[in-house]
């Protein structure tokens, strides 16, 4: 909840910082266990997404479990294809650091 109120969690930040999981992104991917079109900044916006859903009314945290399986659940392969981002963002492996093109 501190996360949350003190905003010192972005996006771009859980992207840099899940960047060694584009390896096992591409991989499960390629198994057929994720949908193609998820890159590492849509895992980075689900853990922000589920990281907001946490309050103090819910000591148990049911809601974030809840909500991170429901993201967690909408990976799986799908014929829909996801709207475009708003700018391509990916891993410049070479640096480890993120680029945008």
């Amino acid at each position: 909840m501190a996360v949350k109120q003190s905003r010192a969690l972005s996006v771009d930040i859980a992207e840099r910082f899940m960047g060694p999981l584009s390896t096992v992104l591409t991989r499960a991917q390629e198994a057929g266990k994720v949908r193609d079109d998820v890159s590492v900044r849509d895992l980075a916006a689900i853990v922000i997404m589920a990281l907001a859903t946490a309050h103090p009314g819910d000591p148990g945290q049911h809601d974030p479990r809840r909500y991170l399986a429901l993201l967690l659940s909408s990976l799986r392969p799908s014929a829909d294809r996801l709207p475009a981002p708003s700018g391509q963002h990916f891993l410049d492996r070479a640096s480890g650091g993120c680029s945008k093109t």
